[in-house]
């Protein structure tokens, strides 16, 4: 949406003299490939799609989005209800971007995402821990905080960062083109880069926090909890979501649309 919304003249650039805390982020979240040294967004809170194991039921080294596609997890997955996401996590199992647009990888793409078609039991983006709990599904295809509340109830069920690279999300603060309040809404872009109303969002929010001056105040407990704090290497090898061509998008939906009929 950053990326979009930069592209379409919305967004104000910031006043990074103005930004004074900006250097509580750490390195891995700037400069990303949807807004390039971050003329117009600030990091605020993400993480990854990762994937969740219950250790007590799959005995099975899961290492790879491509292990999920084994037909022996038949009736076992849920997944987040995201075309995008499922789509690019198939692309990435077959060693594609997470954004594929080629047409021949792309058919390559679909017969691999129909392999998946019987292993999901469910779609669920707003809660997939829910469904991890309950213990009616055994692995699945989840953002990491969901994952970390998931293990919270029950330590059994893990993360996984998959080999060929997460897919990486990273919600953003931005001022919009015109806004007429833009200097307060700088100085309340400055304030949330402090450390201790970071600390306050994390305590609250289990999701990946960029700042770094925050998560030295969070303690061990949530810096060594990989599902709340992904490691560095995870980001920086993971990929973000692009904005695609009408066209491409429109493939992309017709694969979705055979997934879940």
């Amino acid at each position: 949406m950053v990326e979009q919304l930069i592209s379409n003249g919305m967004l104000e650039e910031l006043d990074k003299d103005a930004l004074t805390n900006l250097g509580n982020i750490g390195e891995q979240y700037l400069n990303p490939s949807y807004d390039p040294g971050n003329v117009y967004s600030v990091p605020y809170q993400g993480g990854v799609a990762a994937i969740a194991v219950n250790t007590d039921v799959i005995k099975d080294d899961i290492t790879s989005y491509a292990d999920l596609f084994d037909e022996k997890y038949a009736n076992t997955m849920v997944v987040l209800d995201d075309y995008r996401a499922v789509i690019g996590m198939a692309s990435k199992s077959l060693g594609y971007s997470l954004n594929p647009t080629d047409t021949t990888e792309l058919d390559a793409v679909k017969t691999q995402l129909l392999k998946l078609k019987n292993n999901i039991k469910l779609y669920d983006s707003d809660s997939p821990k829910s469904a991890l709990i309950s213990g009616d599904c055994s692995l699945g295809y989840a953002w990491s905080a969901e994952i970390a509340l998931a293990n919270a109830e029950n330590p059994a069920i893990q993360i996984v960062f998959p080999t060929e690279g997460c897919y990486v999300f990273m919600d953003n603060w931005c001022i919009t083109k015109g806004a007429k309040n833009s200097e307060n809404a700088t100085k309340f872009i400055n304030y949330m880069l402090e450390a201790d109303p970071m600390v306050k969002v994390a305590e609250e929010f289990p999701y990946l926090n960029p700042n770094t001056a925050a998560v030295e105040k969070l303690g061990d407990e949530y810096k060594n909890n990989e599902a709340k704090n992904p490691p560095a290497e995870v980001i920086t090898n993971g990929e973000y979501v692009a904005n695609l061509d009408t066209d491409t998008l429109k493939i992309y939906d017709e694969m979705w649309t055979e997934l879940k009929k």
